[in-house]
């Protein structure tokens, strides 16, 4: 499933997440160059067991959901990709997914590029 619309927003987000969370055969889901800041896309796939690819790269996260991102993580436990390009994780946002790396065992891909991390920050 291919949801890239600039339009979509968090509460959009958040009215996915019932329906998501009912399908059991969703595998690969690009919720790429939205406005997904906050935990609500986390509902769209907590559901999801068996999602292996998920794209959600050029969402201005930022640090402040670095956590959101590790949570998801760990409820997503068939994934096997993962694209976070460009969403402003940071230093910090990047910390916490080192911390969570027992949840990212199964992570063959995993996109962190243009995150802009720098030494001492």
């Amino acid at each position: 499933v291919q949801l890239t619309l600039p339009e979509m927003n968090a509460e959009d987000i958040t009215r996915l997440g019932a329906a998501f969370a009912r399908c059991q055969a969703l595998t690969h889901l690009d919720l790429s160059r939205n406005d997904n800041r906050g935990s609500g896309w986390l509902g769209v796939v907590a559901g999801c067991s068996t999602l292996s690819h998920l794209i959600l790269e050029f969402n201005g996260f930022g640090t402040s959901d670095a956590g959101t991102v590790a949570q998801l993580l760990g409820q997503c436990p068939s994934l096997v990709h993962l694209n976070l390009r460009q969403t402003e994780l940071g230093s910090d946002g990047m910390a916490a997914l080192a911390n969570a790396q027992v949840q990212i065992l199964n992570i063959e891909t995993l996109d962190l590029s243009r995150n802009y991390v720098f030494a001492g920050r």
